[in-house]
């Protein structure tokens, strides 16, 4: 989708550091929240591998981190991305 703005946030919490990265476009499904880190999964029109989520879920995963997704509001997507602090 399009948006005219994106918001980027960063933040130490507790053992983290967190960045939100906020949209102001039509926002995600509710349905299909839960499969947009999926492999090989794409919706709509797009003509995409359905790599692209599931490749950043994997990396940051792989580092201890977590990528979560919520609604924006008024409108649009919320992606947070929490990474463990290096000692």
């Amino acid at each position: 989708g399009k948006t005219e703005r994106i918001d980027i946030e960063c933040k130490e919490s507790g053992k983290y550091n967190v960045v939100r990265i906020a949209d102001y476009g039509v926002g995600i499904l509710d349905d299909i929240k839960d499969k947009i880190f999926e492999e090989g999964f794409s919706h709509g029109d797009a003509r995409s591998s359905g790599l692209g989520l599931y490749i950043v879920r994997k990396v940051i995963e792989r580092y201890g981190g977590t990528i979560t997704v919520e609604d924006n509001k008024p409108s649009g997507t919320v992606f947070i991305l929490k990474f463990k602090k290096r000692k």
